[in-house]
């Protein structure tokens, strides 16, 4: 230990002698290290963290882990589930010592009084032993009781999440058996959880849970309760002991098929058992919760780490480099220590020991970097995931993994250089110790100063290339044809079910909502619709039977669908390929009407005119009802831009198979949308006073905002590559200088007798591009490779893009070009006299 302080102490003072040296070193791995860190810092919230509760390593997830918030009317699904599945599922089970199940409450307001709409917060339906379950306990008051959770026995109370008690009510002890008041429905407060709980699914913030038996008071104004065919519940449970996660799946996909066999299949089509028998419920470990930023965020965040960690690499290869070019003047002192006795393993604990200092002190000044790194990416993020709460302070494990950067990136970056500082030449460096030996790593092509410049140049390419290609896709998704114009087109989002509308006043208002905001200035065409254009809703359902068509798989019939006003495809700009558009008597219920898009046409009919066609559709409680065709529409991307577009068809507003929801509003302008947003507004809040509205914005703002993830990937990874560049062209310049300063007396002896300037420079500058054109040799397979690990997040580009190779190596070259031109053109401003005077 004694030892370890002495080195140390010795490596401190000899860092902190060489200002200069320490401060670039310093400064570039606080860099490399810091945005590691920084991306790491929502890796680890996003990815690895578990659950805040006592359960969490005890926990299952039945279903999938990502498939929140979705709330799906037709057949039944298998990674939600309906609240009559979810029972069916969870009753005597071999599996489960306890359950529960969730749901959404979507755009949750929540206010103190009746005049008051409040504030729109997250809140979550769950099932009685919800609390129990996951291993929370109450801050204050209680949680639940059976008879409150009693589906046939609406309870209305509710319990407020810690972080909305604290901030919302000032930690208020008296919150217990006050009235709050959600989507204007009182109810009493009988608990507060625990602090730093915030529901179970990860990224978010949950403000208050209600019982299940809730649901229709609070939305929709009709029950999901006994529909099976409504899946929109999380399902998660604590396994009897000795139960295994594969143990469970087998034992609930048993259970599965014995209640297709019983009650539950009883109750749910012939086609739809069908549909259905043959699929598979997984089942995770949920120690993580359920999460859809992961399945968002994941591969993205994932591919970012991968980034940072060669920028990293090559930050460390330029230490490195200036380690082994320090170590050449350091050769007296290193021959004088082995000439009285150091041992080689002594020597090289010194100069690793000095190399870890310098890289802790990287990693320090790092995660200051990191911080405000971390900031700005989350509130990029948060533009447009603006539900997504991540914890980024740093913890244990953020700091672990900091610490650990620093000490395998000293080690990386020193040992070459120790090594290599053992290779002194004692009689020479001791018996001239005005010369400096040219053995330190700089000597033929295949030393190791030349092989670790090259290897950043391999590096470059790859981290280059692949942003070029990210940076292609992303171009590529940003000139998709959406099938409409995207000039003067707005979206506004409301939700009528959060101020109590029930579905005869949102029909009345769909009707009157059209004729108001046309007499607004600059207002060109409005019109209505359930799901609309990137509303971030979906609807879907199978379709029980089409005139004229067999089915040849089980999903050849899952189609999605959108209610729409009159008008709809003329306000959004979508062409009518056959038949005609919705008018007002289509409004109708008794009028069953559906226009099918150009890719659903397609699928059933080929090229048969579809028009007079028959759809059997289901309606929430699986009636079935005819529709017939009177249209097709050309394609339009409406849900996705990357995606192809979906089988769909339309049907009214007002229709037999769905009552409404939420409640999209499409407005095509003729003025600046940014103008005409303001009168908007004005007029919402005097046709319908205190309806919140979600949201207007443009179509360019939410297809941009469907691409975010390629987005970041693309502004990142062009960011990392900057670097790069920058770091390569450092490492060049350095080495390319140091060689000069070696050849000094060489290059002093041609010039004087005779050698031509300009041989001199193109000398230099032929060594520093076969030094970068071996870099990039070897760059480029890899790049072709790393290509196909991206074909899965590239949109039309291929794996080896040929644009972005070229001109990735065209910016190489020129980099080289730039970063080896000055130390050549100072060789030749040598002057021979004073070199051949000191020899």
């Amino acid at each position: 230990m004694e030892t370890l302080l002495q080195d140390i102490r010795f490596g401190l003072r000899t860092l902190f002698k060489n200002k200069g040296f320490t401060f670039v070193a310093v400064l570039t791995l606080a860099l490399a290290i810091g945005a590691n860190t920084a991306i790491f810092s929502i890796v680890n919230p996003l990815l690895i963290k578990g659950l805040p509760v006592a359960n969490a390593d005890k926990l299952l997830i039945v279903g999938e882990p990502g498939d929140v918030h979705h709330r799906s009317n037709g057949t039944p699904l298998l990674g939600s589930f309906s609240y009559p599945l979810y029972q069916a599922l969870s009753e005597n089970s071999d599996v489960f010592a306890d359950s529960y199940a969730s749901g959404d409450i979507r755009r949750l307001q929540i206010g103190t009084n009746s005049t008051d709409p409040g504030q729109t917060r997250r809140g979550r339906f769950v099932t009685g032993h919800y609390f129990q379950v996951l291993g929370v306990q109450p801050a204050l008051g209680r949680f639940f009781t059976e008879s409150e959770s009693d589906v046939h026995r609406p309870e209305a109370v509710a319990v407020l999440g810690y972080s909305y008690w604290q901030l919302q009510m000032n930690g208020d002890p008296g919150a217990v058996g006050k009235t709050i008041r959600l989507n204007n429905v009182p109810f009493t407060v009988i608990g507060v959880a625990q602090r730093g709980f915030d529901g179970e699914i990860s990224g978010e913030t949950q403000d208050v849970w209600v019982p299940m038996n809730m649901q229709p008071q609070l939305v929709a104004a009709t029950s999901w309760l006994d529909n099976p065919g409504i899946s929109w519940l999380q399902f998660m449970g604590v396994p009897k002991p000795g139960v295994t996660r594969p143990q469970a799946e087998a034992s609930v996909n048993l259970r599965f098929q014995q209640l297709l066999k019983g009650d539950f299949g009883a109750k749910i089509s012939k086609e739809d058992r069908e549909a259905i028998q043959k699929q598979h419920i997984t089942v995770f470990a949920g120690n993580r919760g359920f999460s859809w930023a992961r399945d968002t965020f994941g591969r993205p965040m994932l591919l970012l780490m991968g980034i940072v960690g060669l920028v990293l690499v090559m930050a460390c290869t330029n230490i490195s480099n200036m380690l082994l070019a320090r170590s050449s003047g350091r050769s007296r002192e290193i021959a004088l220590r082995v000439a009285i006795g150091a041992k080689p393993g002594r020597v090289v604990r010194q100069l690793v020991t000095e190399s870890v200092l310098l890289a802790f002190l990287g990693g320090i000044a790092g995660l200051a970097v990191a911080g405000a790194g971390t900031q700005l990416l989350l509130r990029w993020v948060t533009q447009r995931y603006g539900s997504l709460s991540l914890d980024v302070s740093p913890d244990a494990r953020v700091l672990g993994f900091s610490a650990l950067l620093c000490l395998l990136t000293g080690v990386l970056f020193g040992l070459a250089p120790a090594f290599r500082a053992l290779k002194v030449q004692l009689t020479s460096v001791l018996g001239q110790a005005s010369r400096v030996s040219t053995s330190h790593g700089f000597g033929g092509f295949f030393s190791v100063g030349n092989l670790l410049v090259a290897a950043q140049f391999a590096v470059s390419m790859l981290v280059i290339t692949g942003a070029g290609m990210m940076v292609r896709s992303l171009y590529n998704l940003q000139d998709v044809d959406l099938g409409y114009p995207r000039e003067g087109l707005v979206i506004m989002k409301t939700d009528p079910l959060v101020v109590g509308y029930k579905a005869e006043q949102i029909h009345q208002f769909a009707r009157e909502i059209p004729d108001a905001l046309k007499t607004l200035p600059g207002v060109k065409q409005v019109a209505v619709s359930e799901n609309g254009v990137f509303s971030g809703t979906e609807g879907g359902t199978t379709i029980k039977g089409i005139d004229g068509y067999v089915p040849v798989n089980e999903s050849d019939l899952d189609i999605a669908f959108d209610e729409i006003g009159p008008g709809y495809f003329q306000t959004i700009g979508a062409q009518m390929l056959l038949g005609r558009d919705f008018n007002e008597r289509d409004n109708d219920p008794s009028q069953h009407y559906a226009i099918l898009n150009e890719r659903a046409s397609k699928f059933y009919f080929k090229d048969a005119n579809p028009i007079g066609r028959k759809l059997t559709i289901p309606d929430n409680n699986q009636v079935l009802h005819q529709y017939e065709v009177v249209g097709v529409v050309r394609d339009v991307h409406d849900h996705s831009v990357r995606e192809a577009v979906d089988r769909r068809f339309y049907v009214p507003f007002r229709n037999e198979i769905d009552q409404p929801v939420v409640l999209n509003v499409e407005i095509r302008t003729t003025a600046d949308p940014g103008m005409v947003t303001s009168g908007i507004r004005q007029k919402m809040a005097q046709i319908a006073p205190g309806l919140p509205i979600a949201g207007i914005d443009t179509i360019d703002t939410l297809a941009q905002r469907e691409i975010f993830g390629e987005s970041m990937l693309a502004r990142m990874s062009g960011m990392f590559g900057i670097l790069a560049l920058l770091l390569a062209a450092v490492g060049l310049y350095g080495l390319m200088s140091y060689m000069v300063v070696m050849r000094t007396k060489e290059i002093g002896i041609r010039l004087a007798l005779g050698a031509q300037r300009s041989d001199i420079i193109k000398g230099i500058l032929k060594q520093a591009m076969i030094l970068a054109a071996t870099g990039v040799a070897v760059g480029v397979p890899i790049a072709l490779l790393s290509g196909h690990a991206l074909k899965t997040t590239l949109y039309e580009v291929g794996a080896g893009d040929p644009l972005s190779l070229v001109v990735s190596v065209a910016i190489l070259a020129g980099v080289a070009l730039l970063a080896s031109m000055v130390p050549a053109l100072a060789a030749v401003r040598v002057d021979p006299n004073i070199v051949l005077r000191y020899e």
